[in-house]
């Protein structure tokens, strides 16, 4: 039988084949992984652009104590009530307060340890959100059954330990951008609907709105406010007259209470129940003979008439 033997070159030739060919298969499969890499990261890359999670929580928080007020919608700024925007922006200012800690360094009245507000906090928290332009006229100033007592000499609003809250919180739901104005349509989620544990009990707005921001020295901020074209789903009941703190988080008047570890107090005291009536007789019976005197004479009446 004839053997076939191979000379040193061929043996050699065949090695280097063999490492050619699995050089190219290693290479083969690295290509396959490196294109699965780059298209995975390109496609976090695309979804990283279209994702405004981030952007939308920074405008619900900025929106937060104005929509607690639920203003009704303006064309400016000039045409919005300016009590409910230094509202805002006393309850912004305080809720920054805390989140920085120097709630605690505030001036606190003795007696009930409220504590005073110093007016320029409030003018940065404006002009944070309505622009540096605009001003605020201090002063002191009424929120439903809420008075901030402005103190001229300390140049600070004396602020209310008080537990009522807005009526709404924010979620944004849309960040449009179009001829130079910021669309931020936020859905206002109710606070009164929440259970025992302050966890809501509905997850649907109960309303939307356009909050209209114009950008300027590179930041936006708010210029007006519209009804939206998104509607709720169905219509909510309507509210109570005194709203639950909101699920999303404490609000301003929470914080204050757990700085000033105050009991909160309602913002308007329960009519007190009616007296219940005490049963009374019940009328006499008709006398039944008139009743009949008149039912005849009715008849003859009629027959006459006949």
């Amino acid at each position: 039988m004839a053997h076939n033997f191979r000379t040193k070159e061929e043996t050699a030739r065949h090695n280097r084949r063999l490492r050619r060919q699995l050089l190219g298969a290693v290479l083969t499969v690295l290509m396959v992984v490196g294109l699965v890499t780059v298209v995975s990261a390109g496609v976090q890359g695309v979804a990283a652009l279209f994702d405004d999670t981030e952007e939308k929580e920074e405008f619900a928080a900025r929106l937060n104590t104005l929509v607690m007020l639920d203003p009704v919608p303006f064309g400016t700024l000039d045409q919005a009530d300016p009590q409910v925007l230094k509202t805002a922006a006393v309850w912004a200012s305080l809720a920054t307060a805390k989140e920085n800690g120097s709630l605690d360094l505030y001036e606190h009245d003795p007696d009930d340890m409220s504590p005073y507000l110093p007016a320029v906090d409030v003018d940065a928290a404006a002009a944070a959100l309505y622009g540096p332009d605009y001003k605020i006229q201090h002063g002191t100033l009424q929120d439903d059954n809420l008075t901030f007592y402005y103190d001229e000499t300390r140049k600070a609003y004396k602020i209310p330990v008080t537990g009522q809250s807005g009526m709404y919180y924010p979620v944004v739901e849309k960040l449009q951008t179009r001829n130079g104005i910021l669309r931020v349509t936020v859905g206002y989620m109710p606070t009164y609907t929440t259970d025992e544990f302050g966890l809501p009990t509905s997850s649907e707005p109960e309303k939307y709105m356009d909050y209209l921001f114009e950008k300027k020295n590179g930041e936006w901020y708010l210029a007006g406010l519209e009804e939206s074209e998104m509607k709720a789903a169905a219509s909510s009941s309507s509210a109570p007259a005194s709203a639950a703190a909101g699920p999303a988080g404490d609000s301003p008047q929470q914080l204050l209470q757990q700085q000033t570890g105050s009991a909160p107090t309602s913002s308007s005291a329960s009519a007190p129940a009616a007296d219940t009536a005490p049963a009374t007789d019940s009328a006499p019976a008709a006398d039944t003979g008139s009743s009949d005197t008149a039912s005849t004479d009715a008849a003859n009446s009629a027959a006459a008439e006949g």
